[in-house]
């Protein structure tokens, strides 16, 4: 376990990101040590690398259930996330893309979402 004031002084030599208590190394740290794909597994990918996953599954599928999400992004979230905090991540993430690209033509518990017709 990491200690407030270490953790600040880590931060502060850049070799460690992320809050507390989700600490992993930093960008530079993980290129002198070669675990760049760590770090990058760590970090996590940019939210809109997530959304052109869901929007590219329904382009190619014509519609996406949850089921089909989960099972393409759980994955790909950040190691350090529980399995609650991915599923919310996902949530919010269709939440966000609701209404602007993607729209749920099915019902809360059997979603089927597609592309918004503008």
């Amino acid at each position: 376990m990491i200690t407030d004031d270490g953790a600040k002084l880590l931060k502060k030599k850049e070799l460690i990101e992320g809050r507390k208590p989700n600490y992993y190394i930093s960008a530079k740290l993980a290129e002198l040590t070669g675990q760049k794909a760590n770090y990058t597994k760590n970090k996590g990918l940019d939210k809109d690398v997530y959304k052109g996953f869901i929007l590219k599954h329904i382009e190619n599928h014509g519609f996406a259930t949850r089921e089909e999400i989960d099972s393409l992004l759980l994955n790909n979230l950040p190691d350090y996330m529980t399995e609650k905090q991915r599923k919310k991540k996902i949530h919010n993430l269709l939440q966000e893309m609701s209404g602007v690209s993607i729209v749920n033509n099915g019902s809360r518990a059997k979603s089927k979402w597609v592309l918004l017709k503008i």
